[in-house]
């Protein structure tokens, strides 16, 4: 590991560890499963959470290159609409840092740890969302 992307990889680590407990707080949810006979208005409660869950992955600001991919984790290919990519952003920045020079390199150091934490605030969020059904 070098210096420039240790604060990417700092964030990594964080966002591993958010990752797991979110993947433990959706199966813990997924197992308490709702009988067709519970009241429309607890139904619906529950619909929403599920929606704001999916808000949370949506970056209002877009991503640099395109400000129409706006959700953090999946976006369709540029080049090919049937393709898509997962965390387009964080991949675009590892290989934008294998043609880079090392002048550019802790600039882009800087821009991976920038969008790791971009998707480490969206699990944090869904997270919290999903936080007071368990």
């Amino acid at each position: 590991m070098t210096t420039y992307t240790a604060d990417g990889y700092q964030q990594l680590l964080n966002m591993v560890s958010t990752a797991s407990n979110l993947r433990s707080l959706c199966h813990r949810l997924e197992l308490d499963s709702m009988p067709r006979s519970v009241d429309p208005l607890i139904r619906s409660r529950r619909n929403d959470k599920l929606i704001n869950f999916e808000r949370c992955f949506v970056n209002p600001r877009g991503t640099p290159d395109d400000v129409t991919a706006r959700h953090v984790l999946f976006s369709t290919s540029k080049t090919d609409s049937y393709a898509g990519s997962v965390m387009q952003q964080v991949y675009k920045v590892l290989d934008d840092m294998v043609d880079a020079t090392n002048a550019q390199l802790p600039a882009l150091g800087n821009e991976l740890a920038n969008q790791i934490s971009i998707v480490h605030n969206s699990l944090l969020c869904a997270m919290s969302v999903l936080a007071d059904q368990i």
